[in-house]
């Protein structure tokens, strides 16, 4: 091993969570704006200004709170604070819902001694009701500041989810220890177009602004931007990550030797929480991982794979444990500009059910035994090429209905 490779080592924290960095505090209370007493108010501050850099939803009904946040991304203003709600999106509400997030930034920024402009806002939940100031200001002045508790920010963001998704990472170099963490809320509404959720991400490695945007593009195209739920794109979300200011005597870039460190560490989190959002879909019992292999370009195997795990009949066929090759086959073929069954082959788990243009029937009964369990991988080898993709979705239940049916009421 070399003397480089003794240098960097990347692991993952135990219970990690948002505020792990140095010099980030994470709260997560309980305002009353969801009806079941569960966290529903988060905040997420430092004391130094820091980087924040996002990508949103191109879904073209805009969350009043992100228009907010929106505006202040154009102006390239500083990280303070993150204010987040959840039960309410202020999502088509009229000027009334930016005013209101206007508000929201300056009652924070007095809570941490701050420029409103420099406080962040982010509302999830149910579209078309203005948010409940009262509560909200209420719960903003009994947030309890210089708090630790990322696992709480991590729940109170939470709509219609199961669980909490939230990891940390460790990077070490030259005995140097830094840390990237994240965490992210989506259940429904989720479909692969930047950005279908809400996720928020943090590190105390001085990274520079305009290659973290440049790094952040590429990791939510290998791994936000390759789940689906619903085939829905949210109005209100967005990926943030939230980074320490670097120094003339420390700024990590593509330069730096710990720069392809703290790109693969990103993807590593990203891709954990991508793959934690697609398997607590509404109502869903597992994940489905599309594998497109061997296609002749990248952007051919990333619409064939959101095709796979998008497919409303892929979906269903996963629920009935039924080893349909057939909708499989038929989703490629939605996606692809041209397509050759004759070289493709097709797996389900470990068994292979199609060949060079033949169903393998016989397999069949194998192939049932392979979608029973947390994951069901579908692999797809297209012998065209040498690009590979791989995207994540779930099956569809009759509680996704139950669910969606009853969303508002």
């Amino acid at each position: 091993m070399s003397n480089q490779d003794q240098q960097l080592h990347i692991q993952q924290v135990k219970n990690g969570h948002i505020a792990m960095p140095n010099g980030f505090y994470a709260e997560g209370i309980t305002a009353g704006i969801k009806s079941n007493q569960q966290k529903d108010l988060a905040l997420l501050y430092t004391e130094e200004p820091h980087n924040f850099i996002a990508k949103y939803t191109q879904n073209q009904l805009k969350g009043e709170s992100l228009k907010w946040t929106m505006d202040l991304l154009q102006k390239n203003k500083p990280f303070r604070g993150l204010l987040v709600n959840s039960g309410n999106a202020n999502t088509a509400v009229g000027d009334t819902g930016y005013n209101h997030a206007k508000e929201l930034a300056c009652l924070l920024a007095n809570k941490i001694q701050a420029d409103p402009e420099e406080i962040y806002i982010a509302s999830t939940g149910i579209i078309g009701i203005e948010l409940p100031m009262d509560l909200i200001q209420s719960g903003i002045e009994k947030f309890n500041l210089k708090q630790p508790k990322g696992n709480d920010f991590a729940n109170a963001i939470l709509t219609t989810d199961t669980k909490a998704k939230e990891i940390a990472l460790e990077l070490e170099y030259n005995e140097k220890k830094y840390v990237i963490a994240g965490c992210a809320k989506g259940a429904g509404m989720i479909h692969p177009n930047l950005a279908t959720m809400l996720a928020f991400l943090t590190t105390d490695v001085p990274i520079e602004p305009k290659w973290a945007n440049q790094i952040l593009t590429e990791t939510v195209d290998l791994s936000f931007n390759m789940i689906d739920v619903d085939m829905d794109t949210s109005p209100c979300d967005i990926v943030a990550l939230i980074s320490k200011q670097g120094t003339e005597q420390e700024t990590i870039d593509d330069n730096h030797p710990l720069g392809a460190l703290f790109k693969e560490a990103l993807q590593r989190v990203c891709i954990y929480l991508a793959k934690g959002i697609a398997s607590d879909g509404e109502g869903a019992t597992c994940l489905i991982e599309a594998k497109i292999n061997q296609a002749d370009s990248e952007s051919i195997a990333k619409n064939a794979a959101r095709s796979i795990i998008s497919s409303l009949l892929i979906k269903t066929m996963v629920k009935g444990k039924d080893p349909n090759w057939g909708r499989i086959i038929t989703a490629l073929g939605n996606a692809m500009p041209t397509m050759n069954e004759n070289k493709i082959s097709i797996h389900i788990g470990e068994i292979k059910v199609y060949e060079n243009g033949k169903p393998l029937f016989s397999n069949a009964e194998k192939a049932v035994n392979e979608m029973y369990g947390e994951t069901v991988i579908i692999s797809i080898d297209l012998n065209d090429g040498n690009a590979n993709a791989v995207a994540w979705g779930c099956d569809l239940t009759q509680e996704y209905v139950k669910i969606n049916s009853e969303y508002t009421t």
